[in-house]
């Protein structure tokens, strides 16, 4: 059944792009499948599965978004893009996945502090790498890392964020690491919050679908949206100043949410980051469209905070 799936999956990624090619349909078959664990692939090395299962959503969305990694230039992704270790794990894992046809070299060269960070970082490392801090991930090859913390290094308590910065095929990448020192802020982010839904229009921009505004933080919502594949995404305005900036809580779900006439959607589960100042290249996200969410929240916020 493996093959009328992904026959299906390329068919819906032509209906969106029409000219894409086989080589980019398989490059994003491989960038956003789902990597299994040796377990999961009945005992044979974790390779002998390739790039994954298939994930449908993440494929249509990278085609949709076009951002297809080319063959041959690097096209290396990294999941999770950001790693948030919470207020006790000191470990957390990302897989560097090579959906290109040649090996990539990577390695990590240094870390950068988030200006919001409650005290600068020790002279000696803070964060480290296992196995190794290089290395070249094959063909169609998935290579794990294990991200390691030593909160003992750091005496002020509060909330930090280190950002990894990764050479990848001579590109700068830089993933943010999250964790907290000592006991988490109680209580929700201050501020009023707003969760809002927009489709895409033809020529790319964002219209506004259905949203749930409040004058402070709130857990669950609903609200009625326009039909289609909805891109969800939440806001706590911390500081009141009506921008997405420093310090406040924001969040995009990571697929498309299809809404369907009559029917209700549910399990939209938005994880809120503290907005902090370290800078992400191009390589991970889409900018472009992330400034245009960013905006339609802002005015949705303003225009609904009455």
């Amino acid at each position: 059944m493996a093959a009328p799936h992904v026959a299906g999956v390329v068919s819906l990624m032509k209906a969106i792009d029409p000219s894409i090619s086989l080589a980019d349909a398989l490059t994003v078959l491989r960038a956003t499948a789902r990597p299994l664990t040796v377990a999961q692939c009945g005992g044979f090395s974790s390779t002998a599965c390739g790039a994954g299962l298939i994930d449908a959503a993440a494929a249509l969305a990278m085609v949709d978004g076009g951002t297809v990694l080319q063959p041959g230039a690097g096209g290396i992704t990294i999941d999770p893009d950001r790693i948030d270790l919470g207020t006790t794990s000191d470990t957390g894992t990302m897989h560097l996945r090579n959906a290109s046809a040649s090996p990539v070299a990577w390695s990590i060269t240094s870390y950068v502090e988030a200006s919001t960070n409650p005290a600068p970082l020790p002279s000696d490392p803070t964060v480290f790498v296992d196995p190794a801090v290089s290395g070249s991930v094959a063909p169609g090859g998935v290579q794990a890392l294990t991200v390691r913390i030593d909160r003992a290094k750091l005496s002020a308590q509060g909330t930090y964020v280190i950002g990894l910065v990764m050479s990848i095929d001579g590109s700068e990448v830089i993933v943010p690491v999250r964790f907290t020192v000592g006991a988490a802020a109680s209580g929700n982010p201050p501020g009023p919050m707003i969760v809002a839904a927009f489709l895409e229009a033809s020529d790319g921009d964002l219209v506004e679908s259905g949203f749930d505004v409040r004058a402070s933080f709130f857990s669950t919502f609903s609200f009625e949206a326009e039909a289609g594949p909805n891109i969800v995404a939440a806001w706590v305005d911390v500081n009141d100043n009506g921008l997405v900036d420093a310090g406040d809580a924001f969040g995009v779900f990571p697929a498309y949410v299809v809404v369907e006439p009559g029917r209700v959607s549910s399990g939209v589960d938005i994880v809120l980051e503290q907005v902090v100042s370290i800078e992400r290249s191009d390589a991970e996200i889409d900018d472009a469209r992330r400034a245009r969410i960013v905006e339609v929240v802002q005015n949705r916020r303003l225009a609904g905070d009455d």
